[in-house]
């Protein structure tokens, strides 16, 4: 009788260890599991943060270029109005040198004019 129960307790102790093993087993599977999964999540995120920056870098390059574009376009206005400014004021100054000989030439044509009638009177 005590052999059989010592068998018996045998038996139920392997059960017992067997049935333990597999519940680490499964626990252990399940630990690999979570964390592969985890560890897939971040590297997606991660993956999408990088993906995100490249664009971003692009994004900023291609920014970069249009303001340079627009500085060299702007500066090109600047000096084209600054020349119209100055040929503007160049046709002004030629306005006003042609009506000061305009006039210089009035003065000197009455002047003739007095000039012949008091040598020719009539």
């Amino acid at each position: 009788m005590l052999s059989s129960m010592a068998k018996e307790h045998y038996h139920q102790q392997a059960a017992r260890k067997q049935a333990l093993e597999k519940k680490r087993i499964k626990a252990i599977e399940a630990t690999n599991k979570f964390s592969q999964f985890l560890v897939d999540r971040l590297n997606k995120e991660v993956s999408e943060a990088f993906v995100n920056q490249k664009k971003i870098d692009a994004k900023i390059k291609q920014l970069n270029q249009n303001t340079s574009i627009f500085i060299k376009q702007s500066n090109q206005w600047i000096q084209l109005l600054e020349n119209f400014n100055t040929a503007l004021k160049e046709l002004g100054d030629v306005e006003n040198w042609s009506k000061k000989i305009e006039s210089d030439m009035k003065i000197i044509n009455n002047t003739l004019n007095d000039i012949v009638k008091e040598d020719n009177p009539q």
